[in-house]
């Protein structure tokens, strides 16, 4: 969800023209970017775990059930 609002407030701000944040440098890069960077970053990791952990589950589910039919 935070991803979510994330993308729609940057985007938002994007297509305005980021007439929204103040355009000092430091403030514009050290708050506006990287702090809400992290907000990004972290749940597409996470998004991207929980992918792969449920890719390898299915592919144990799918040859425990080749071996089952097999015996």
């Amino acid at each position: 969800m935070q991803l979510y609002g994330n993308v729609l407030y940057m985007g938002i701000n994007f297509m305005e023209g980021f007439r929204y944040t103040n355009p000092h440098p430091y403030y514009f890069y050290g708050y506006f970017v990287l702090m809400n960077a992290v907000w990004i970053v972290i749940p597409i990791v996470l998004i991207v775990d929980a992918v792969k952990n449920i890719y390898r589950g299915m592919l144990i589910a799918k040859r425990a059930a080749i071996v089952k039919k097999a015996n």
